[in-house]
């Protein structure tokens, strides 16, 4: 019974405060949100040019694949967009937020 009160954690409050190299990760993840949005853009524009160019070429194949792409890249921009708030607050709901 005594290990398991021991093993217990009270708050959990992450920071990059202190940590080696923690303001380099944190750009890190800024350039990646960066990389994922502007990958959602052109996957948004090639979509929908492939799409424009295969309904009008008759191709339906070629059609779905644009439209595939343009849904893709509306679909990432939201994930990439909402991603720190998505986290932050299933992090808060899980209890281990609470301050």
């Amino acid at each position: 019974m005594s290990v398991s009160l021991l093993a217990q954690v009270d708050n959990v409050t992450p920071t990059a405060d202190g940590l080696p190299g923690g303001d380099f990760i944190v750009e890190m993840l800024n350039w990646i949100t960066w990389l994922a949005l502007y990958g959602s853009l052109a996957s948004l524009l090639i979509g929908a040019g492939l799409w424009g160019l295969g309904q009008l070429g008759g191709n339906a194949q070629g059609a779905t694949r644009g439209k595939t792409l343009a849904i893709a890249g509306g679909i990432g921009a939201i994930v990439a967009g909402l991603s720190v708030t998505i986290v932050n607050t299933l992090f808060d709901q899980s209890g281990a937020g609470a301050g």
